[in-house]
Order: C-alpha cells, then structure tokens, then sequence
C-alpha cells in the first residue's frame, strides 16, 4: 500500500507550505504516487511557460498514476454514488478511484468530498491555521 497525494497537498508543497513539506518528509521509504489528473490540474494553473516547465519537473518526482479502464469504471461508479451526496466532481471521483484501485491511502485535505467515501483509505495530513 502506497500514499496518492491529492492536488491540494501538491499545492501546499508546491507553495513551500511548512506543514505539507513536514508531511511529505515523514513520507520517506513511502511509495508516494500522484494521479494524472492531479498533474493536469497543475499545468493548468500554470501561468507562464515557466511555471509549467516547474510543475513538469516536481511532478517527476513522484509516481504518476494514469487512469486505466478500472479506475475509469470505479470514477463513474463513484459519481453515481457520491455526487449528489457530497458534491464528489469528476477530477475528485478519478483521484478517490485511483487510491481505490491501486491500493493506496489518499492524503488530502479536501475531507468534504472525500470522507464519505466508504471505500476509500482516506489521510488528512495536516490542517493549515
């Protein structure tokens, strides 16, 4: 079992953030994996051509999970199930299915639409104050 970081604690890492970066220190021998999605959501805050070649070079540093068939059936599976039940959106289900689907625990903060989730291994690493 591995840690999937959610976009929110990429952010916070990201930003020099010092509880994400105790966080992401206590994390070491950990497999620590990203999701596609959580990359692409990244590059499209990215104002600047350097700003993106900066995310394209942090992502690196972690595993990058792309979407295959089961996790896209289990996104679907979720929406159906959670949408109308905590507001869980399309890049939100991808991500929860991909900690579901790979066996990981996923860090975020984002418990509102997350912790519903039953089947979900769900982290909140840190509060920011």
């Amino acid at each position: 079992m591995g840690i999937l970081l959610d976009t929110d604690i990429l952010i916070d890492i990201a930003r020099g953030r010092e509880q994400a970066l105790r966080f992401l220190q206590s994390l070491q021998g950990e497999v620590v994996a990203v999701s596609h999605l959580s990359v692409a959501e990244l590059l499209v805050g990215a104002r600047t051509v350097r700003e993106r070649d900066v995310v394209e070079k942090f992502v690196k540093t972690f595993v990058i999970l792309a979407p295959d068939a089961m996790v896209s059936e289990r996104a679907l599976a979720l929406i159906k199930t959670y949408h109308h039940v905590c507001g869980t959106g399309i890049i939100d289900a991808y991500i929860a299915a991909t900690a579901i689907e790979f066996d990981m625990t996923l860090c975020s903060r984002n418990a509102k639409h997350f912790s519903p989730i039953r089947e979900l291994s769900m982290n909140i690493p840190y509060t920011l104050t």
